[in-house]
């Protein structure tokens, strides 16, 4: 699942990413929802950078109703739950 932000935040490097940041449910539109993973083994570092390339070169799915991929969108894969990062993806959980 892709989830997009929906109050939209000037951009400062760690706008999305700080340590103390709380991550609300009701803080993000869902924009995305697939079945793409199936439970096998994978490398998540590289198939988040796949899903990161493809929804930001133009090829989206047509069920995706997002633009590209930015820093702090967020991205679930089954139970983890992902911030794009300046760099890279880090693994947070959903706030109360």
């Amino acid at each position: 699942m892709i989830y997009k932000v929906k109050i939209y935040q000037p951009y400062e490097p760690t706008f999305m990413v700080r340590e103390n940041t709380t991550y609300k449910k009701e803080d993000y539109n869902h924009v995305w929802t697939s079945n793409y993973l199936e439970e096998s083994e994978i490398n998540m570092n590289e198939f988040l950078e796949h899903i990161f390339a493809q929804l930001n070169m133009g090829q989206h799915p047509e069920n995706y109703r997002g633009h590209s991929l930015s820093v702090g969108d967020l991205v679930q894969v089954n139970d983890d739950l992902y911030v794009v990062d300046s760099f890279g993806f880090k693994k947070i959980e959903w706030g109360a």
